[in-house]
């Protein structure tokens, strides 16, 4: 895991947050910054929970997530219940689809 620690990683994850914030976004992947590692990176903010209208926040479930790195990430589907709902794209700004994702799931990883 001394590969976690490199300066090229270390960058690329503060990259990540410069991004998130950048386009007030919730999520992004290593690849969509050109770097061809298994690292994403999410937050959800107090700011983005409160631009979002009440019914959505309980419908999805939002709740306040400090920024977090997973690293060599691990995905466990609980059930078989999926969302669909519009994401937007860091790396292609102001491109939006709608998605479909399961709705329980457990992530684990490396952090930073």
């Amino acid at each position: 895991m001394n590969r976690i620690q490199s300066l090229e990683i270390q960058k690329l994850i503060n990259n990540m947050k410069i991004v998130l914030k950048k386009y007030d976004a919730f999520g992004i992947s290593a690849p969509q910054l050109g770097m061809p590692v298994t690292i994403f990176a999410l937050q959800c903010t107090k700011e983005q929970i409160s631009g979002t209208n009440d019914s959505d926040v309980a419908q999805r479930g939002m709740v306040e997530t400090p920024f977090k790195v997973f690293i060599n990430p691990k995905v466990k589907i609980i059930g078989n219940s999926h969302t669909e709902e519009r994401e937007g794209c860091c790396s292609m700004n102001q491109y939006s689809a709608i998605v479909s994702r399961h709705k329980e799931l457990i992530v684990s990883g490396y952090n930073e």
